[in-house]
């Protein structure tokens, strides 16, 4: 149960960060330049890549993709090492609108995208209910095999009542 409260919570991060893009869109192009993207059109391509990356990964972590949450792992990991080289640059303290126009570029929002991807990393390790992991696709499967395994054809007496394989372990009868 924990995992799965745990991938809905992470989902709702990252459609949080895609949505306070969107419902502030010339300050999240803005602090793009942080960044150092200073053509506008580029910063229009980056705005809506990054929304559209992290709307589709919100949707495919909470559906359980475990690939879903090493991408969005990877992806946070990529946005600290973004803040960490503008720090370096000298922009501590500028607009970074990581969650929203406030956020800014600092240590502490390096930790905190390191702790997310952390989450993200550990996300597929967390256990699930028996309902949704993995684990119940061979019984499921055994079970529609023995479904197939019905006689055939059991309106002919002159045929068969078991599927075709079967027929080679019966014994032939003398002609």
């Amino acid at each position: 149960m924990f995992g799965l409260i745990a991938r809905f919570v992470l989902a709702l991060v990252l459609a949080g960060s895609a949505a306070l893009k969107l419902a502030n869109p010339d300050s999240s192009r803005a602090a793009l330049a942080t960044f150092e993207v200073e053509d506008d059109r580029l910063r229009w391509i980056g705005w809506a890549a990054l929304v559209i990356v992290e709307l589709g990964l919100a949707v495919t972590v909470a559906a359980g993709s475990e690939q879903a949450s090493w991408l969005a792992a990877g992806l946070l990991a990529m946005f600290a090492a973004a803040l960490v080289g503008a720090i370096l640059r000298g922009r501590a303290g500028e607009r970074c609108s990581c969650f929203g126009s406030r956020s800014t570029v600092g240590w502490a929002s390096v930790l905190r995208n390191l702790g997310l991807a952390a989450c993200f990393a550990a996300l597929p390790l967390l256990p699930e209910p028996v309902a949704v992991t993995r684990a119940s696709e061979p019984s499921i499967a055994a079970a529609g095999m023995r479904a197939t395994r019905a006689p055939a054809n059991t309106g002919n007496p002159r045929r068969s009542r078991y599927p075709i394989e079967a027929d080679s372990e019966r014994p032939q009868s003398p002609r």
